[in-house]
């Protein structure tokens, strides 16, 4: 499958907003609905975060969005990765893999030495990219946001 990944745009807001659906919408029986229901974050919110966030990429096929990764610097030289998440559609492709190696390159090229992410434990996929790719489980945090247990890993550039 061709695809590429660029960054982020507010022409993208709507597809994104969509992506964000599908994607979370596979998840609804496993996390509580309070947690759910934020999830969903609508065009208008996902706009700020394009021109708020400091890295903010998709991945996309003949204009269709096909995943996202996004982040920003948290403190002293470390970003943290905020959403990594593909179209199920589309998973098998090595989009993730790609998006997650643009992030890593960019933050590298701008003087960052660690990144760290919070993942939830149902994930599974999710966790097994990341540890594919060298990043370290720190920590299993349990009630940690809106009562849901997390996983803190982290990936030293």
């Amino acid at each position: 499958m061709d695809f590429e990944i660029v960054a982020a745009t507010e022409k993208d807001a709507k597809q994104i907003e969509t992506l964000y659906e599908t994607v979370w919408s596979k998840y609804e029986d496993k996390l509580k609905k309070e947690f759910f229901k934020i999830l969903f974050e609508k065009e208008d919110s996902i706009k700020k975060q394009i021109n708020k966030q400091g890295f903010f990429f998709v991945a996309k096929s003949n204009e269709k969005v096909l995943g996202l990764i996004r982040g920003r610097e948290d403190f002293g030289g470390v970003a943290k990765i905020s959403m990594l998440c593909v179209d199920p559609k589309f998973r098998g492709n090595g989009i993730g893999k790609k998006l997650l190696n643009e992030f890593l390159k960019k933050i590298g090229e701008s003087g960052f030495h660690q990144v760290y992410l919070y993942t939830h434990n149902v994930l599974k996929p999710a966790i097994s990219l990341y540890e594919n790719r060298g990043f370290k489980v720190i920590s299993l945090l349990k009630n940690f946001w809106h009562n849901e247990d997390f996983l803190l890993m982290s990936f030293e550039l």
